[in-house]
Formats: structure tokens, C-alpha cells, sequence
């Protein structure tokens, strides 16, 4: 979520938050469970773009550490084959 409009949902927030404290001093209560659906819906809203950031965030460290574990496995394995070439070479040598 951008940094504006998470700042601009935090603010709304607040002044819900102001409502339903003004209400409360003034013994109006009638009020309050339309505020506080409205206040509930911003805090999901900012939790559910939370969690698509968050789980797009470990997609692609996961699609990095993915990538990266297949470029050492390439790496070993031409390790390996010039072991193996060098180890022949060696045992030609010695005969």
C-alpha cells in the first residue's frame, strides 16, 4: 500500500475514532455501530493490503533463493566434472 493512501486510511481512522469518542462522552450510542463498521472496514482493508504485499514479498524471495539454489547447483556440478577431469588426468599420468 502507498505510503499516501495508507496515511490518508490512518487519518479516517482517527477521526472515526474521534466520533465514537465524542458519542460516548455525549451518552449517544445509537451512533456508534455505523461508525465502528466503517472504522473495522478501513482497518481490513489496510490488514488485506498488508498480507498481498507481504505474501508478494515472500513470493519473490522465494523465486530469488529459487534461482539462486539452481545457480549454485550448476556451479557444483561443473566443480564435480572438473574434479573428475583433473582426477583422470592424475591417474593417466601416473601409469
Amino acid at each position: 500500500m502507498r505510503f499516501d493512501v495508507l496515511k490518508n486510511k490512518l487519518m479516517q481512522l482517527e477521526d472515526l475514532s474521534i466520533k465514537i469518542s465524542d458519542l460516548v462522552e455525549k451518552n449517544d450510542y445509537d451512533n456508534i455501530p455505523s461508525i465502528d463498521l466503517k472504522r473495522q472496514k478501513i482497518i481490513n482493508e489496510i490488514q488485506n493490503e498488508n498480507l498481498k504485499s507481504y505474501k508478494n514479498k515472500i513470493n519473490e524471495i522465494i523465486n530469488m533463493n529459487n534461482l539462486a539454489m539452481h545457480t549454485l547447483e550448476n556451479a557444483l556440478s561443473d566443480v564435480k566434472k572438473q574434479s573428475i577431469q583433473k582426477l583422470d588426468c592424475f591417474e593417466a599420468y601416473k601409469k
